[in-house]
């Protein structure tokens, strides 16, 4: 990974469209290979969703830095 999850938190540079799309596609790739294989929509919305807690993280604390992961890899 060319940088830690916290220096692209701080970066704030904007993604274009198509990155910000290649970023999406390169999570769901990634939420797919480590077996989340359901076919469940709602199980990835789940997963992701930023209303489960007060604290803005998503209810899987791990789909962040897969997150931030995947805009790293479309970079």
């Amino acid at each position: 990974m060319a940088g830690s999850a916290n220096s692209l938190a701080r970066s704030g540079e904007p993604l274009t469209v198509i990155d910000a799309y290649r970023a999406m596609v390169a999570f769901l790739e990634t939420y797919w290979e480590r077996g989340n294989r359901t076919g469940d929509l709602a199980s990835v919305l789940s997963d992701i969703s930023l209303e489960t807690f007060a604290d803005i993280k998503p209810a899987d604390p791990a789909q962040w830095g897969d997150w931030l992961h995947a805009i790293d890899r479309t970079r």
